[in-house]
């Protein structure tokens, strides 16, 4: 069955806006998203989708899996642990960013009220 779903969640993962995507699908024309993810797209709609994620096609479907199946993690798996662990290595970078930005304004800011009190 297609999980469209997926497609959120990779433009999520890979920081990717919904608008670049959907050029890169449909070209130029200004078509939105919601078929892909509520709807019945096509193979090839699906393929461009893939490709432009670098993921396989199956990434977009789901099959019903026995529970008690004890099979290894599958390389579609292993890719969203993969993306995940980049999509927090990101996050953690970019609020790392965040904190050195911050502290630096606040010793500039200390400093200006210093200056401030003085006079």
């Amino acid at each position: 069955m297609y999980n469209g779903h997926q497609v959120k969640i990779l433009l999520t993962l890979q920081d990717v806006s919904a608008a670049t995507l959907a050029r890169h699908i449909y070209g130029n024309n200004r078509r939105s998203l919601h078929n892909l993810i509520y709807g019945n797209p096509t193979v090839e709609v699906i393929e461009k989708v893939a490709d432009f994620f670098h993921v396989p096609i199956d990434t977009f479907f789901v099959r019903k899996v026995d529970v008690n199946d004890n099979a290894p993690a599958s390389e579609l798996d292993k890719t969203y642990i993969n993306l995940l662990i980049a999509a927090k290595d990101d996050t953690i970078k970019k609020q790392e960013e965040q904190i050195t930005i911050l502290r630096s304004e606040n010793k500039s800011l200390k400093r200006k009220i210093s200056a401030a009190l003085k006079n």
